[in-house]
């Protein structure tokens, strides 16, 4: 019984390492990995295998709010890993150009994300700035930010990547790279946290489960049902 308990125990915790580190390598192919057609699949790969492990965790969590709020932890931890190695690939091989803004438009973006099934779909809406440059040392000639950084006219440090695999984006000082790492760990640490919280809290009440693969949180739901089931005359 001790053996099923640390293994059920352990198993959550060794999902959610798994995909902090997932999230680091996924980053490390868009930043570092092959380029062209090799480089778009390896990337569609890693980004489906990565989120793999929060599947399971989100499903193996007993509670929901408490696999809902993990999952979006680790989303979290993959966005700001991709922004780290997006980073480190800058200060690596990135080149800062003092650039004239030629002209700035601002743009409102709609997406449709369809649904399944009965399930309509949904849609979201971002803002973007596209802004049109002169650079030195045939640097970028346009750069799109989620914010507006310059007027038309005025002169901005840009940073990009002279092998066009990374977007152009306003330079800007510090070790980015050391700080969103840091802050990418710390997400991925809190998403451990609550699956070994929650993983803790099953064995406690359910010492006697036999695994913890077994999707907890439907054997609860089917638990509460019996129960509710019984107090019906």
């Amino acid at each position: 019984m001790g053996r099923v308990i640390t293994l059920r125990i352990l198993m959550p915790a060794g999902l959610a390492l798994l995909a902090v580190a997932l999230s680091f390598g996924a980053g490390w192919l868009q930043a570092f990995g092959p380029m062209g057609v090799l480089g778009v699949l390896l990337r569609m790969a890693a980004f489906f295998v990565a989120f793999a492990p929060v599947t399971a965790l989100f499903f193996g969590c007993t509670r929901a709010l408490m696999g809902m709020a993990a999952a979006v932890v680790f989303f979290f931890c993959y966005y700001l890993a991709n922004e780290a190695m997006t980073q480190h690939a800058l200060a690596e091989r990135g080149i800062t150009s003092q650039c004239l803004v030629q002209d700035e438009k601002r743009r409102v973006v709609t997406e449709y994300h369809p649904g399944s099934g009965d399930d309509p779909g949904y849609t979201t809406t971002r803002t973007e700035y596209v802004y049109r440059l002169r650079c030195p040392s045939n640097g970028p000639g346009s750069m799109v930010t989620g914010s507006s950084v310059a007027d038309k006219g005025e002169v901005i440090a840009v940073s990009w990547d002279p092998s066009g695999r990374l977007s152009p984006r306003p330079a800007t000082g510090g070790d980015d790279a050391a700080r969103t790492t840091r802050h990418a760990l710390a997400a991925g640490g809190l998403g451990l946290l609550l699956v070994l919280l929650d993983a803790l809290i099953d064995v406690v009440r359910y010492p006697r489960r036999p695994d913890w693969i077994q999707m907890a949180r439907f054997d609860e739901f089917a638990h509460r049902r019996r129960r509710r089931n019984r107090r019906v005359p």
